[in-house]
């Protein structure tokens, strides 16, 4: 199955994009990371591995509009799933892999599952 995780950032810290980051790269089920800033690229995360698009202005919707644009592509670019991160949150390693199961488990009679996150 074809994951995207869309993580919105603003002006969050490196220290708190880089624990975002590692989280997604470090899942037990591979995932494409889509980045996408609010007005504030930070050019260092051109150079990584993971989707980084660059937003010219920020929009004032609490990451509303980055959120969207990342799901458009990953829509386009017809992933099977899409996730969602907070820029200053984290997944442990199994988090992916868990929320598939539970869609597995649900198979046609769900087409949102929610799970916790950590700040």
């Amino acid at each position: 199955m074809k994951v995207a995780v869309v993580t919105a950032y603003y002006r969050e810290s490196r220290e708190d994009l880089q624990r975002c980051l590692d989280s997604v790269a470090a899942q037990t089920h591979p995932c494409t990371h889509f980045l996408v800033s609010d007005g504030h690229p930070q050019d260092y995360l051109d150079d990584l591995p993971l989707r980084h698009v660059k937003l010219g202005a920020a929009h004032a919707d609490f990451g509303d509009t980055p959120r969207a644009v990342g799901s458009l592509l990953a829509v386009r670019e017809d992933f099977d799933a899409i996730a969602y991160l907070d820029a200053d949150n984290f997944y442990l390693p199994d988090h992916v892999q868990g929320m598939l199961a539970a869609a597995a488990a649900h198979e046609d009679a769900v087409d949102v599952i929610t799970a916790r996150r950590f700040s």
